[in-house]
């Protein structure tokens, strides 16, 4: 906040309120979409690239259908994400893997319960997302912490109906 506009705040409660008002609760799963699948693009042909794309293809089939996807698409995704499962297999560094398993985690909650997780599973998802965020602070490289940032966001956009 610029210091003016901390001394307005200040001298105008009011204002202050009006301006969190206008603030959104949370980025638009559209725009996470868009950074983290931009950010993908720009990796090398690897394994890293292909499980951020299946994550990517997980990501692009969930957002188009907002509410419980059809069985078909269920079947699709699910074997878009045993591609990703089966790379994440075979990573080596603790600190990845763990990311890896605990986003792999996540997405296996949300296909047992068809797209739609209950609240049960949603605590269960929350308390994973948690040990995925302490887990994003290992992370040195931006551009690898940018596409964990916007992943957890959909995740959490997710669990809030979004």
């Amino acid at each position: 906040m610029r210091f003016p506009s901390l001394l307005a705040t200040l001298a105008f409660p009011a204002l202050a309120g009006a301006a969190l008002a206008q603030q959104p609760a949370s980025p638009d799963p559209k725009e996470l979409f868009a950074v983290m699948s931009a950010n993908v693009m720009r990796i090398s042909p690897s394994l890293e690239y292909d499980r951020w794309n299946a994550n990517v293809g997980l990501w692009e089939t969930r957002l188009k259908h907002a509410r419980k996807p059809d069985a078909a698409t269920l079947t699709a995704m699910r074997e878009t994400f045993k591609t990703m499962s089966d790379i994440v297999d075979q990573i080596r560094g603790p600190e990845e893997k763990g990311r890896w398993d605990a986003n792999r985690a996540l997405w296996q909650a949300w296909f047992d319960d068809a797209g739609d997780p209950s609240p049960a599973t949603k605590a269960q998802m929350r308390t994973t997302m948690a040990a995925l965020r302490a887990n994003l602070s290992q992370i040195t490289a931006e551009g690898e912490a940018a596409r964990w940032r916007a992943n957890l966001q959909l995740w959490a956009g997710t669990l809030a109906g979004k």
